[in-house]
């Protein structure tokens, strides 16, 4: 079976056999917390100038107005980029291995992956207030050569489960 235009690659390296069970990506709240506080200081900028009554000194000069609209260019792109970041972050699961990508910046990507045969033992924790709270954790994937962490993910006591069930099919 050769991958055409239809049948695109869901990741890189994938296999022209393989069948994708599951693509989990880490939990929304770690896009979203990031995000969260660079909003909250684009709205600080705004409304502190203004509350300070420091906004005239800020737009009557080109130069601090140059550096005040850099400032809050910089957060928008920061949003973008946790974002983007979130997005390109992912844990591919199919009937043949377990593939994680971790994206770390815009121009660097890591691929770790290990066979499903090769798994000898899986176990998940959920740590902290907020991950109980939204139920995210991490599932640890120990096989012959070395272990496989599963970070941040939603419902790791599914996704262990699902796991274990493909190990015993294969």
């Amino acid at each position: 079976m050769s991958q055409d235009q239809t049948t695109k690659p869901i990741f890189p390296g994938q296999r022209d056999n393989e069948e994708i069970v599951m693509v989990i990506y880490k939990h929304w709240y770690i896009a979203v917390a990031p995000m969260l506080k660079a909003l909250l200081i684009i709205l600080l900028s705004f409304f502190l100038p203004v509350i300070l009554g420091v906004a005239f000194f800020i737009f009557n000069y080109a130069l601090s107005a140059a550096i005040y609209y850099l400032w809050i260019l910089f957060w928008v792109g920061y949003i973008f980029y946790a974002y983007n970041n979130w997005l390109q972050d992912k844990f591919v699961v199919t009937d043949q291995r377990i593939v994680k990508i971790d994206q770390r910046g815009v121009f660097n990507r890591t691929v770790f992956e290990t066979e499903l045969n090769k798994i000898q033992n899986l176990t998940h924790s959920t740590k902290g207030m907020f991950a109980t709270f939204f139920n995210f954790g991490t599932v640890i994937v120990q096989t012959t050569v070395g272990e496989l962490t599963l970070d941040y993910v939603p419902n790791p006591v599914y996704i262990k489960e699902e796991i274990i069930q493909l190990t015993k099919e294969k």
